[in-house]
């Protein structure tokens, strides 16, 4: 069972980094979107879905919830680490210019929201104050801000883990 884990948690992890490396290489810009960075979890969720009916077949069709949990979330737990790799050295290697472009799309989002007037209640001294802090905010993908993405991501994942572990349960 842990071999099936470990090989669709890596089959995930490197499928979602060839996805948003597909969107690297159309537009950085878009990479960097959400739309994409949302809907790359979707190859984790058929993932996680796949290894849970695999496990729960080769039991004879009966799992219990606890090894449903464990089979999902380990699925997650290998993935994420092996996007936040390819993330590491995507932007500290292959292309360091991507802060920059991170740095632009928040400037354009924010400048976005004022102008459709979500911001109405600040003053333009508060807006010019936003502006400079987004520009002199530090954006560098260190091992540190990884470490923390992976954090916040596995208490996403396991929430996800025990949906996935409700649905393929069967006793």
């Amino acid at each position: 069972m842990n071999k099936i884990i470990l090989t669709c948690g890596f089959i995930s992890g490197i499928l979602t980094s060839l996805f948003v490396l597909g969107f690297y290489y159309i537009d950085p810009s878009i990479m960097l979107g959400l739309k994409v960075q949302y809907s790359s979890m979707l190859i984790v969720i058929i993932m996680m879905f796949f290894t849970g009916y695999k496990v729960r077949n080769s039991l004879g069709g009966w799992i219990d919830f606890k090894t449903v949990l464990k089979t999902a979330f380990g699925v997650y737990s290998i993935s994420i680490i092996l996007y936040y790799i390819f993330y590491y050295v995507l932007f500290n290697f292959v292309d360091p210019s991507l802060i920059e472009v991170q740095r632009t799309i928040q400037i354009e989002n924010f400048e976005s929201a004022v102008e459709a007037g979500f911001m109405d209640s600040l003053m333009a001294k508060e807006i010019a104050a936003i502006k400079e802090g987004i520009l002199n905010e530090d954006l560098s993908v260190t091992f540190v801000v990884c470490c923390y993405g992976i954090a916040k991501s596995l208490i996403f994942g396991f929430i996800l883990s025990l949906i996935v572990s409700i649905i393929l349960r069967r006793h």
